[in-house]
Formats: C-alpha cells, structure tokens, sequence
C-alpha cells in the first residue's frame, strides 16, 4: 500500500501492518499513480511541479519530470495509451506524459480548477473539476 505523507511515500506492508520502505524527495506529493504493466509508479508533487517516477520493484527514484503546471495533485495512469495525466490544481492544466519513454507530451488547459480523475481503461479518461465565482 502507497501512502502520500506530504514529503515522502510510505510504502506499507499489508500482510504485516508495517512501512517496508519510503520514497523520498517528494516535495508536497498529493497522488500517487502505479502501472503495473510497465512495473512503475507516479507520483504528483505539488511543491515540487514535478512527477516522481519510481521503479514497483525495487522503489528506486528512475526520473524526475518537470510539469507545465502548478501544483500538480490529480494524477492517474491510463494503460491502453499508456499515458500518465497529473492534474495540476492551481493552473487548471492537465499535463500528459508518455509513461513508457518517461517524457511530458503536451499540457492542455481544462477551465477549471480539475479535482479528481478517473479512467475507464479504453483510453479515455474523466476530470471532475471546481469552478470559482
């Protein structure tokens, strides 16, 4: 189980109730995205504007990939496209990255602030998202 602890994921055995291992360098890290198929994990790090890209064997940093966008929280992982969306709060922007080459694609404006997001696994994904005002 992956756990966002604000600087850092905490990585919990289920089975024995206990943190095995961490990763640091998460800088206000809000969600956490995993593709299984690739054997990687996403991380979206506010402070940072970052995406922390983690190995699920080992939890080993690979990449750190910066966002055109602030405050990135939202991120989910679509495995047909094999794409990563980081959802970035105060920007309003979704930033897409190519999850196999490890490379920010594009940054699509969404107007409005997105808040959660969801995939239906066909290569299409959803944003639920606040207006203001």
């Amino acid at each position: 189980m992956f756990i966002s602890r604000g600087d850092r994921v905490q990585v919990w055995s289920v089975e024995n109730r206990q943190v095995i291992s961490e990763i640091a360098g998460t800088a206000g890290v809000h969600g956490i995205a995993l593709a299984q198929d690739l054997k990687r994990g996403f991380t979206s790090n506010g402070r940072a504007n970052t995406v922390t890209v983690f190995n699920l064997e080992n939890l080993q940093v690979v990449r750190t990939i910066a966002v055109s966008g602030d405050n990135p929280d939202t991120i989910l992982y679509e495995p047909k496209l094999k794409r990563v969306y980081c959802f970035n709060g105060r920007s309003g922007n979704v930033t897409v990255i190519d999850a196999v080459n490890l490379q920010a694609l594009a940054t699509v404006a969404l107007g409005g602030t997105p808040e959660v997001a969801v995939t239906r696994w066909c290569g299409k994904s959803f944003c639920e998202h606040r207006r203001y005002g």
